[in-house]
């Protein structure tokens, strides 16, 4: 972020004269936005396999990411924090667009629940 001073100047007029100018410095300090997540209205619905393979669900296909002093962001976590079935339940991610999703690589660990998203150097 530019960090610079501002220097903001005010002049009023009566209808028909312009007063002086008066200017104001103002100092611009950076500060660190934290990031946001939003998730989409709703709940998603998961059917198990009897004795088969299940088919995987979109857990949340609206959700959006954004944080407003940064282009891009180094990782995220995603978890199953309620109920998880250790070395049954399984978190995924596939990166179907260099595109749309940058360099995002995904590791799940399957006795905790939790699947780590990276982006090498903080560039997706």
């Amino acid at each position: 972020p530019n960090t610079a001073t501002r220097t903001i100047s005010f002049t009023v007029n009566d209808d028909s004269d312009d007063s002086n100018t008066a200017t104001k410095t103002i100092t611009v300090a950076d500060t660190n936005q934290s990031p946001i997540v939003t998730t989409s209205w709703g709940n998603s619905a998961f059917t198990a396999g009897n004795n088969v393979t299940s088919t995987p669900i979109a857990v949340d296909s609206g959700i959006t990411v954004s944080d407003l002093d940064n282009y891009t962001l180094a990782s995220a976590t995603v978890a199953i924090t309620g109920n998880l079935h250790s070395g049954e339940d399984v978190l995924g991610f596939s990166n179907t667009s260099a595109v749309t999703y940058g360099n995002i690589t995904a590791i799940y660990n399957s006795l905790t629940g939790v699947m780590t998203l990276t982006s090498s150097g903080a560039s997706a």
